[in-house]
């Protein structure tokens, strides 16, 4: 049995553990080394039974992994505020998410678009990427939806003609879904030397793309139609002065 906590005001044990009020675990480093390298904080929220989908998703990755020795991961949602887990097995990563989107059997994940076009039409729209939740990797291609990889370019604008245009080197980059559930973020950077970002982008939706420089002084904002990417497009975003 693992309580839900939304709306609740309760103190979950792992989020103490893990928040600057835990700060005694600054003298305990064999108790810090055992909920890092040991999974303890993980064993810790399958105890507590208590929290929100993050933990429950840990919390069955972790029965599920340490029962059937298979391996599992949490893929958390954006554009929709959500996580859920998923167990390999037969040469297929399943979803396993018995609060929100499968409830009633485990999805296979190349099939996950669908199934959620089909009996979950918000989440299907609203969502703009799935990210392994331990190495942050896009997995919304495994799950079958169409996606493209795209390089954003930030160029520093400062007057009219392209005379002093130049790359907006180390410039930070966020990404916003217009149609969302409660979580627009859904992508954020830095550029590099040549001012581009490359990032993961889902063919569906309206974006708005925010670029500021690195010193605060200029910045860019372009409205993006998803359905009008492909596959390597180059989006440049025009900084211009912040004041």
């Amino acid at each position: 049995m693992f309580d839900g906590t939304y709306g609740k005001n309760e103190t979950l044990p792992n989020r103490v553990l893990t928040s600057n009020s835990g700060f005694y675990l600054g003298f305990t480093p064999l108790f810090w080394l055992y909920l890092e390298w040991l999974d303890g904080l993980e064993k810790l929220i399958v105890v507590q039974k208590k929290g929100n989908c993050g933990e429950f998703a840990v919390a069955i990755k972790t029965l599920l992994r340490d029962v059937t020795g298979l391996k599992t991961r949490v893929v958390s949602m954006e554009g929709f505020d959500h996580a859920f887990p998923e167990l390999y097995w037969n040469g297929s990563w399943w979803v396993f998410d018995a609060i929100f989107t499968t409830p009633k059997y485990p999805v296979r994940a190349e099939n996950y678009a669908d199934y959620l076009k089909e009996n979950k039409r918000n989440v299907y729209e609203c969502l703009r990427n799935l990210k392994d939740g331990e190495t942050g990797t896009s997995v919304l291609a495994e799950h079958g939806f169409k996606v493209v990889n795209v390089t954003i370019i930030a160029i520093i604008d400062p007057a009219i003609g392209n005379a002093d245009d130049k790359p907006a080197e180390n410039a930070d980059v966020e990404i916003f879904a217009l149609k969302n559930w409660y979580d627009p973020l859904v992508g954020r950077g830095k550029t590099d030397e040549e001012g581009k970002y490359q990032t993961v982008l889902r063919r569906y939706g309206d974006y708005v793309i925010v670029a500021k420089s690195s010193d605060g002084r200029f910045v860019g904002v372009l409205e993006v139609d998803g359905r009008e990417l492909s596959n390597g497009s180059e989006i440049v975003v025009r900084l211009h002065k912040y004041e």
